[in-house]
C-alpha cells in the first residue's frame, strides 16, 4: 500500500505504486543475471569448502496445494494452469493476465502464492546441491550481491566474490593463496574477528528480514486506520472460497482477504445452499422478519484484544463485524431494505466491501454489500 501523507505526515489519500517502465524491467534484469552470475561464481571458487558460499534459496511449494488451485480454475474457469515447473505456471499465469479482469487475476495471483514458502539465506554446505535451486526465478543458484548498501548478506557475498577471484586468479598464474587454502582462513577473511559461523549469521540475517517485514506490515496497517477512519469506505473484492461455513473475499486494494460467516444468517432466518465443490453459494433473506442482534451477543464481534494479531498482508486476523450484511454504502443494516435478497455468488465472483476503522486501538472492519 502507497498512502499520500499531508504536512502532518497523516494519510490523506491512497494511490498505486508507479508502473514500471521498459528502463525498470532492462534494470531488474541486469540485477537478476549479476546476482544468478555471482551466485554461481562464489560456489565454484571454493569446492573444497562448499559451506561458506552464500547463496539465496527458494524452495519449490508445495505440489498438492498448488494442483487444488489449478483445478479450481479448471472446474469454474474452464482454464488449465499447468504448474509443473515455475516457468509453466508463470506462462500460465501470463495467459491468464490478459484474459481475467484485474481484480480477479490479482486475486487469482494471490491463491497461487499462497503455498509459496519464504525464501531464505543458507549456506551452501547446508544442504544437498540439488536444494540450492530458487523456485521463483527458475535458476539453479541465486544469492544478493547488488545491494551492499542495505543489506549484510550482500556485503558477505563481496567479500566472497573478492576471495573467488583472487583465488581463481592465483591458481591459474603463480598458485593458490596460501592463506585461502583452509576453511578457517576463508572464514576469518569474510568474517574478520566474529567467532560465529557464516551459517548462524544467515540464520540472524533471515530473522532480521522477517521482523522488519513485520514491521512494514505493522506500519501499513496503521496508516491504513488512520486513513480509513469511523466512515465506510468502499472497496471491491472477489470470491476466493466457498466452504460449508463461510465465503471468503480477497480484497486487492488492502491486500487481505477475510471470512464472512453463515452462523448469523441461518440463525435469523436465512436460506443457504451451499455447494463446497462447484464453490458456489444462492442466499435469500426475508429481511423485513429480521431483527437486530445485540453486539454483545452477536457471534460475529471479536474481542478487541483479538484484533491485535496481523497477518503478512498487514492487517488484523481478526475482524469485528457488526452486520454481516449492509443494504448500502452508509453501512445501513439490511434488514432495512424494503424486499426479500437472493442472489447467487460462486469462485470469483466480485463483491464490495465496506471498511471502515472506528477505534483509536486500529480495528478493522469488514462488511459485505449486497446492494
Amino acid at each position: 500500500m502507497n498512502f499520500v501523507l499531508n504536512s502532518d505526515g497523516n494519510p490523506i489519500g491512497m494511490e498505486s505504486f508507479p508502473h514500471q517502465t521498459p528502463a525498470n524491467h532492462l534494470v531488474e534484469e541486469f540485477m537478476l543475471l549479476a546476482n544468478s552470475s555471482v551466485a554461481h561464481f562464489i560456489s565454484d571458487a571454493f569446492p573444497d569448502f562448499a559451506t561458506l558460499a552464500t547463496l539465496r534459496r527458494h524452495p519449490a511449494p508445495s505440489a498438492s496445494a498448488l494442483e487444488s488451485v489449478a483445478k479450481l480454475c479448471e472446474q469454474c474457469l474452464q482454464q488449465k494452469v499447468d504448474y509443473g515447473t515455475s516457468e509453466e505456471l508463470q506462462e500460465s499465469m501470463e495467459r491468464l493476465r490478459t484474459i481475467l479482469p484485474t481484480e480477479q487475476f490479482s486475486a487469482l495471483d494471490m491463491l497461487f502464492t499462497k503455498p509459496m514458502v519464504e525464501a531464505r539465506y543458507s549456506c551452501t554446505g547446508e544442504m544437498p546441491e540439488d536444494s540450492w535451486y530458487h523456485y521463483g526465478l527458475a535458476v539453479p543458484r541465486y544469492t544478493h550481491f547488488t545491494s551492499p548498501i542495505r543489506r549484510y548478506p550482500d556485503v558477505l557475498v563481496h567479500r566472497l566474490l573478492q576471495l573467488s577471484i583472487e583465488r581463481v586468479g592465483h591458481e591459474v598464474c603463480d598458485g593458490p593463496v596460501e592463506s585461502l587454502e583452509s576453511d578457517e582462513g576463508v572464514r576469518a577473511a569474510v568474517l574478520g574477528q566474529s567467532t560465529d559461523s557464516i551459517g548462524d549469521i544467515l540464520k540472524n540475517c533471515n530473522e532480521k528480514k522477517a521482523a522488519a517485514s513485520k514491521a512494514e506490515d505493522e506500519e501499513d496497517f496503521m496508516y491504513l486506520c488512520l486513513y480509513l477512519g469511523p466512515k465506510w469506505t468502499v472497496f471491491n473484492g472477489v470470491i476466493v472460497d466457498v466452504t460449508s461455513e463461510c465465503i471468503v473475499v480477497h480484497v486487492s486494494a488492502l491486500a487481505t482477504e477475510r471470512q464472512f460467516f453463515f452462523d448469523r444468517m441461518r440463525e435469523e432466518g436465512g436460506t443457504l445452499e451451499v455447494d463446497p465443490k462447484q464453490k458456489t453459494l444462492r442466499l435469500s433473506l426475508d429481511l423485513q422478519e429480521r431483527e437486530e442482534i445485540p453486539a454483545d451477543q452477536n457471534p460475529n464481534v471479536r474481542s478487541t484484544k483479538d484484533k491485535r494479531r496481523r497477518n503478512r498482508a498487514g492487517t488484523a486476523d481478526s475482524v469485528g463485524v457488526t452486520q454481516t450484511l449492509c443494504a448500502d454504502e452508509t453501512g445501513k443494516p439490511a434488514n432495512q431494505l424494503e424486499e426479500p435478497i437472493s442472489l447467487q455468488i460462486k469462485f470469483l465472483s466480485d463483491v464490495k466491501v465496506l471498511v471502515r476503522s472506528p477505534e483509536t486501538d486500529l480495528q478493522l472492519e469488514i462488511l459485505l454489500l449486497l446492494k
